[in-house]
């Protein structure tokens, strides 16, 4: 098996990506908080991120295969027919043994009491002997046919909550809410990049190779006031060696081209320690830094007259 790394550019891919901006940042504005429209609600940013997934794993679990799936012919048929989500709603029904004049249990108000002298059942169940005739629906305001107490008064809520156990989803159990003012949408991927050609950027100049140079293996000796350092290094024939960078205590110090294998560095401090690396480079690709050698510099011998 060979050992030599395959070329991989780095960025893998310099096309420009697309990202459709946000309309309600401001540049240079720090915000807190935000306001969210389907809660009607202030809330801090880091619950908003949350929110936002709440809702979007909501959208995911409306599943397009519970819709008929019908096609727009189909469904103006039904709109034609009266069968649409704009269709008449009844509110009373009745037979000839049974007459519910309110069926969806709605406040009633402006009614008037008559005596009941047929007998007629109570459709709610009320243990009454009268009969309310007449009066107008209360929409969006539920009550108790038979007490009057109000249940509910305005329009329910938009947002629908129930246990992630209700759609099976693992781990643990949390609210997940919808919003039925929501329309259910299901992403597209976007394939196509307008301001994006189909070709390899020819003359980019920001291409690196992912594969790098081995590093090098150095090692050294102290000398007077300086150090000699020497390495060996890995030849790689697709990233040939072009020149090796000496760093001293972190720092650039020397530039040698890839024929040498040593170079002495002085008019350093003696008795001082210094830490000493190598870096192999290729052209515009580098190497790992070598391992990191401690040396402190000779002093200088005095000469006797």
């Amino acid at each position: 098996m060979s050992t030599i790394p395959q070329y991989r550019p780095v960025p893998p891919r310099v096309w420009s990506r697309v990202e459709n901006p946000c309309t309600f940042l401001l540049p240079n504005t720090n915000y807190s908080e935000t306001y969210v429209p389907l809660n009607r609600q202030i809330i801090p940013l880091s619950q908003a991120d949350y929110e936002k997934k709440v809702y979007y794993k909501g959208n995911i679990l409306q599943y397009k295969a519970n819709s008929a799936c019908l096609t727009k012919s189909q469904k103006y048929t039904q709109l034609a027919k009266g069968m649409g989500p704009s269709r008449t709603k009844t509110f009373a029904t009745q037979t000839q043994i049974y007459s519910n004049p309110n069926t969806t249990g709605l406040l009633r108000v402006n009614y008037t009491i008559v005596p009941n002298t047929t007998n007629a059942p109570n459709p709610f169940d009320c243990s009454s002997n009268v009969i309310e005739d007449g009066g107008n629906l209360v929409c969006g305001t539920y009550a108790n046919p038979c007490t009057g107490e109000i249940i509910r008064r305005g329009i329910p809520p938009a947002n629908v909550c129930s246990s992630t156990t209700f759609s099976d989803v693992p781990g643990t159990p949390i609210l997940l809410c919808w919003n039925n003012r929501l329309q259910t949408w299901f992403p597209k991927t976007r394939r196509t990049m307008n301001n994006s050609g189909n070709k390899w950027p020819t003359g980019y100049k920001g291409l690196v190779s992912a594969s790098t140079p081995y590093p090098p293996t150095l090692s050294g000796m102290a000398i007077e006031d300086g150090v000699t350092l020497r390495w060996d290094n890995v030849q790689n024939s697709c990233l040939p060696i072009s020149d090796y960078f000496i760093y001293v205590n972190g720092s650039l110090q020397l530039k040698v081209p890839f024929t040498e294998t040593s170079a002495t560095i002085s008019n350093l401090t003696s008795g001082e320690l210094y830490s000493f690396y190598v870096i192999a480079a290729s052209r515009t690709v580098f190497s790992a830094p070598s391992n990191t050698v401690s040396i402190v510099p000779k002093k200088e011998r005095k000469i006797k007259k």
